[in-house]
């Protein structure tokens, strides 16, 4: 038995001849974390925020595999879209410093650019009266100073953000990008159908997304599949038709390569390229391996591991 559509583990149990075609949702977690571990190498602190039980399974995947590569997981929480504001206020909250030298504009305009330093300048203030206080000419006597986040600016390396709510995600993206900081996020692909977040943030926060579903719209082969769809059902194809074809194209290869029994290859451990997805990879595991780590480039979805060639397919199995 293959499970062509869902990823919970505890649908194919201990059964060693039930298969999910996607991954579980630990091997999700675990295999996010692999690919940050290879790129928050700088700073190795982070926070993981989830939201359900599903999101938990992955999250604490993710909080276990990160730890064993030194990673320190500062937060693990468990948020709800009550949570959210807290959770904007907390990185977002600030204080000021006074300053005791005087920065030329250019000097500010400067510091400006350094990532998580805000210098400002304003109108001296008696601290009882709260009147602007003025020199001999009566000009007003100008005081620096700089602006800091209490969550201090690089304190952690990214963020996992385990969840598929609007409002804790867009919070998310909102709170880096005002602090202007290097903090990476990752999250889940849902985050791109989203209202209130826009592809180009995104882009610009240079965010990554968990993917295991990802095909790629502009791919050739897409759109052969997508005619055949067309032209036959007089739709376009849904999430379900890529499934239902790139099943039947694993399965025609594997029975074709290993016979009827064809999971006793499966153990192998190789990478089955697929035709619209990446492709498929088991092991001594029962659920896909492969887990695709997407992030937008010029507001185009990309892969950020590379897809391997297949084989063409004819007409028999087009049709």
């Amino acid at each position: 038995m293959i499970n062509p559509v869902s990823s919970n583990e505890a649908i194919i149990g201990g059964n060693p001849y039930s298969y999910l075609f996607k991954p579980s949702y630990s091997t999700q977690g675990r295999e996010a974390a692999k690919f940050a571990a290879q790129k928050f190498t700088d700073n190795k602190k982070l926070f993981i925020f989830y939201e359900t039980d599903r999101d938990s399974i992955v999250a604490t995947a993710y909080r276990e595999t990160i730890e064993r590569d030194s990673f320190n997981v500062i937060r693990f929480e468990r948020l709800t879209n009550e949570d959210a504001q807290q959770i904007q206020i907390d990185f977002t909250d600030q204080y000021e410093v006074r300053l005791d030298t005087m920065y030329a504009q250019a000097e500010m305009d400067s510091i400006a650019l350094i990532p998580g330093r805000i210098v400002r300048t304003r109108s001296l203030r008696n601290e009882e009266t709260g009147r602007i206080i003025r020199d001999n000419n009566g000009d007003d006597v100008i005081e620096t100073y700089e602006v800091k986040f209490t969550v201090q600016p690089d304190s952690i390396g990214h963020i996992f953000a385990a969840t598929s709510s609007n409002l804790l995600a867009n919070n998310f993206i909102s709170m880096v990008e005002v602090r202007s900081d290097s903090i990476g996020i990752i999250g889940y692909s849902d985050w791109l159908n989203f209202s209130l977040v826009s592809y180009a943030q995104l882009e610009r926060l240079q965010v990554d997304f968990l993917s295991p579903s990802f095909y790629d719209v502009g791919d050739d082969n897409f759109e052969r599949i997508r005619q055949v769809v067309i032209e036959n059902l007089a739709e376009e194809p849904s999430e379900y038709h890529i499934y239902g074809f790139e099943l039947i194209w694993h399965l025609g290869k594997m029975m074709d390569k290993h016979g009827k029994y064809f999971q006793r290859g499966l153990v192998s451990g190789d990478l089955s390229p697929g035709f619209l997805m990446q492709g498929l990879k088991y092991g001594p595991y029962n659920d896909n391996q492969v887990v695709p780590i997407t992030t937008l480039n010029n507001l185009e979805l990309q892969n950020q591991s590379i897809k391997q060639e297949v084989d063409e397919p004819n007409e028999d199995s087009n049709k």
